[in-house]
């Protein structure tokens, strides 16, 4: 976990997760803690696809949810939803130009 994230309104909270895959390619997204709620299968599904191994048991599976949903950091980073500017940033899917190195910029999807 790299830093917990929410909006201005300080709601649409969820977590920036950052982790490597097989090929030691480096992948980040800002999950919103809202997959979490439920079977929470769709935020599972979504970093298997990402590439982060997740162990099948369900022990494993319902430890990981606990893990993510108590997860609790000084670092914030300010989370929007959509692309274009944003304050003196301009958010691109991959890229933030003009970032704040106080509270830096993710862009936040379910996806």
């Amino acid at each position: 976990m790299k830093a917990s994230i929410r909006n201005k309104d300080s709601t649409s909270w969820g977590v920036l997760m950052q982790w490597q895959d097989k090929d030691q390619h480096n992948h980040e997204w800002a999950m919103p803690l809202s997959l979490l709620q439920g079977d929470a299968r769709e935020y599972r599904q979504i970093l298997a696809d990402l590439g982060l191994d997740i162990a099948p048991s369900r022990k494993a599976r319902d430890l990981l949810t606990a893990y993510i949903q108590t997860y609790n950091s000084d670092r914030r980073a300010l989370s929007v939803n959509k692309t274009g500017w944003h304050d003196d940033s301009y958010v691109l899917p991959h890229h933030i130009i003009g970032a704040n190195p106080k509270e830096p910029i993710v862009l936040q999807t379910s996806t």
